[in-house]
């Protein structure tokens, strides 16, 4: 029989960080909701390269040809992996993470053959959403960390580690520094209603219901309507 709610009580499901497999066979909707990020780093894989070919290019002490055509051969790799349309038709969580681990040990190994390279912090970007949704937090927050200290925070792809981070040390209990992520997800303006979002379950699971309020009426009222706005909506009716 499932438990009674007590009333105003927060239902966890709703704060943790999002499952990589719970929408597996779910609607195109719903899965687009609960990973955007995922969909936007595939998006960001012919940016990603490009950035690569001017990170390389200057490169004195390597070959950049074969260092770029190592990184686009890793990066088309994870691509496919995180394709949409192979999650949702996926037969099992296993086989995900048997083609997850696959491509994270690519990324790991070119990072190790260019060491101090920035092209190896990009790899490592790719490499950590990976790492995320192989339930590893500790190590995918030390990767998304060491793109922001070698990239910096206006770095292409920059936003997507700082949301990455914020996950993972969600997932490690470290409330605080998933804050200070999620905070500076808001300095991207096509981001901020995520940050809101994400800023104000960080409070419900503080217990610091006020702030959380807050929060959730600054997203309501900059989500005109759709999926941010009734999550903001459904979560205020809770603590209210």
């Amino acid at each position: 029989m499932a438990r009674k709610k007590r009333k105003g009580e927060v239902p966890v499901e709703e704060l943790v960080a999002p499952d990589a497999f719970e929408t597996v066979g779910s609607s195109g909707v719903q899965w687009l909701e609960k990973n955007f990020r995922y969909v936007l780093l595939g998006a960001g894989v012919i940016l990603g390269a490009v950035l690569a070919f001017q990170l390389v290019a200057s490169s004195q002490t390597r070959d950049s040809a074969t260092m770029t055509a190592q990184l686009n051969e890793a990066v088309d790799a994870f691509s496919e992996a995180v394709d949409m349309r192979t999650v949702l038709t996926s037969t099992s969580p296993d086989t995900l993470n048997a083609s997850y681990r696959e491509v994270q040990k690519k990324l790991a190994a070119f990072r190790s053959q260019y060491p101090g390279e920035q092209a190896a912090a990009l790899a490592g970007l790719y490499e950590a959403e990976l790492l995320s949704r192989l339930d590893a937090p500790e190590q995918a927050a030390t990767l998304y960390e060491g793109y922001l200290q070698a990239l910096g925070d206006d770095a292409p792809l920059s936003f997507m580690a700082h949301e990455g981070a914020g996950y993972a040390y969600e997932k490690q209990g470290q409330l605080d520094r998933a804050l200070k992520h999620f905070e500076k997800l808001g300095d991207y303006a096509y981001a901020r209603g995520y940050a809101l979002k994400h800023q104000a379950r960080i409070f419900e699971a503080k217990k610091e219901r006020e702030r959380a309020q807050d929060l959730y009426r600054e997203l309501k009222d900059l989500d005109e309507a759709g999926p941010l706005k009734t999550f903001a909506e459904e979560r205020l009716q809770v603590l209210e």
